[in-house]
C-alpha cells in the first residue's frame, strides 16, 4: 500500500478497458464516478438526519472525495467488469448500478486503509497530493476520519443490500477481508520497525505471508467472492476456484508491485525506494537474500538499515534481479493462464473474468 516519495507524482487520466455489454455498451469511468457521486449525497443526507454539524459534514464529504482521487479504481472496477462477464448481454440495469456500489464500497475500505498506512508509515504523498494525516488542520485525526470511512463501508453495505438474500454472506466477507488485511499490515509494520536486525524474518515464507493477507484477499479475493454473492454464484465449487485463483493474481499483483518500487519510473509510480526508506519486508529484498554472497548480504543489510536506496539497488542489479523478476513473471503469468484453462465453467464461473484481470497485472508499469 505504500507510496511515499520525494515529489508526488503528476496525476494522469485514470483509464480502463471498456466491457462490452448489451446492445454493444461499454463500461465508462464517467459513469463511475456518477454513481459515487450519488453515494456521496446519500451519506451526507444520512448524516444530516442524524443531526450532524454542518462543519463535521463538509470535512466528512471533502474527505471522502479527496481519499479516492486518483486512484487506478482496479478494485472498484472489478465487480461490474466481473459482472458483465458472468452474464454477458444479461445484466440489468439494477444489476449494473448495484456492483458499481459494491465496487465504491470496496473502494472506500481501500481509502481507509490508506489513510492509517500513511501514517504508520510515515509517508508524504499519496497519488497526487499530501497524505491525508499532513493536510492543514488534519494531522492525527486522519485516524478518525479512516475510522469513519469504514463505517460509511457498513451503512451503504446495509442500506443498499440488508433485503439480498447472501447479505449475511457479504457481510461475514467484509470481516473475514479486514481481518486478513489487518493481520497482513500488522505484520508488515511489526517486521519492518521492530525486528529489523541482520534480516532475521525477511524469509519467503514470512514475505508470502504478509503480501497474502495484506493484499492478495481484499484486492483480488474480495471484489470476486462479493459479486458471487450479489449474482447468487457462490457454489463451493465456484467458491474453491475463485479463491485459488484470485489469491495467486492477488500474489503476482503485491510482487509487481514491489518490483516496480525499485526498477519502476518515479514520474509513473510515484514510488522512489519506498520499501528500502521503510524496511519493508519486501520481494526484491527477499529474493536477493535468497541469491546473494555473504558478502553482499553484509553490504545490504548496511545499505537497507540506512535507507540508502541508490546503494541497495546497486547491489540488486550486481545479484541480477531485474531477470529474477523478468523469468519470475513469466512464470507466474502461465501458471496462472494454466489454472485459469482448467476451471470448470460448469456451474456460471467464467474464464473471462479472470483474464481480464490477469491482463492488468501482467506487463503493468505502475
Amino acid at each position: 500500500m505504500n507510496s511515499s516519495s520525494v515529489e508526488p507524482p503528476t496525476e494522469q487520466p485514470v483509464q480502463t478497458q471498456g466491457v462490452p455489454g448489451e446492445a454493444g455498451e461499454a463500461l465508462t469511468v464517467e459513469d463511475f464516478h456518477g454513481a459515487y457521486h450519488t453515494l456521496l449525497t446519500e451519506i451526507r443526507e444520512y448524516l444530516s438526519r442524524l443531526g450532524t454539524p454542518e462543519t463535521v459534514l463538509v470535512r466528512l464529504h471533502q474527505c471522502l472525495a479527496d481519499v479516492t482521487k486518483g486512484g487506478k479504481l482496479t478494485r472498484g472496477l472489478m465487480p461490474l467488469e466481473a459482472g458483465r462477464r458472468l452474464l454477458p448481454g444479461r445484466l440489468t440495469p439494477t444489476q449494473a448500478s448495484d456492483l458499481a456500489v459494491i465496487g465504491w464500497i470496496i473502494e472506500l475500505l481501500h481509502a481507509a486503509y490508506l489513510i492509517e498506512d500513511d501514517i504508520m508509515d510515515a509517508s508524504i504523498f499519496r497519488r497526487t497530493g499530501l497524505c491525508r494525516y499532513l493536510q492543514p488542520s488534519i494531522g492525527m485525526s486522519a485516524i478518525a476520519d479512516a475510522c469513519m470511512v469504514r463505517s460509511c463501508v457498513r451503512h451503504l453495505l446495509r442500506a443498499r443490500f440488508e433485503q439480498h438474500p447472501q447479505y449475511l454472506d457479504m457481510v461475514h466477507l467484509l470481516d473475514a477481508m479486514s481481518f486478513h488485511t489487518d493481520l497482513g499490515q500488522l505484520t508488515d509494520v511489526h517486521i519492518a520497525k521492530t525486528t529489523f536486525r541482520a534480516f532475521h524474518h525477511f524469509t519467503p515464507e514470512t514475505y508470502r505471508f504478509i503480501i497474502t493477507n495484506k493484499t492478495a484477499y481484499y484486492t483480488v479475493h474480495f471484489p470476486i467472492v462479493f459479486t458471487l454473492y450479489y449474482l447468487r454464484l457462490s457454489t463451493p465449487k465456484n467458491m474453491a476456484y475463485a479463491k485459488d485463483i484470485s489469491l495467486q493474481l492477488g500474489v503476482y499483483f503485491q510482487i509487481t508491485d514491489d518490483y516496480l518500487d525499485v526498477y519502476g519510473d518515479p514520474a509513473t509510480t510515484g514510488k522512489v525506494g519506498t520499501d528500502v526508506h521503510e524496511k519493508k519486508c519486501a520481494w526484491v529484498i527477499t529474493e536477493a537474500l535468497q541469491r546473494c554472497s555473504s558478502e553482499e548480504r553484509g553490504l545490504l543489510e548496511e545499505a537497507y538499515s540506512n535507507g540508502d536506496v541508490e546503494q541497495v539497488k546497486a547491489l540488486f542489479d550486481g545479484i541480477g534481479m531485474q531477470k529474477v523478476y523478468a523469468d519470475l513473471a513469466t512464470e507466474s503469468y502461465e501458471g496462472i493462464v494454466e489454472k485459469i484453462a482448467a476451471m470448470d465453467e460448469s456451474e456460471g464461473l467464467v474464464r473471462g473474468m479472470f483474464e481480464l484481470y490477469l491482463s492488468k497485472i501482467h506487463g503493468r508499469d505502475k
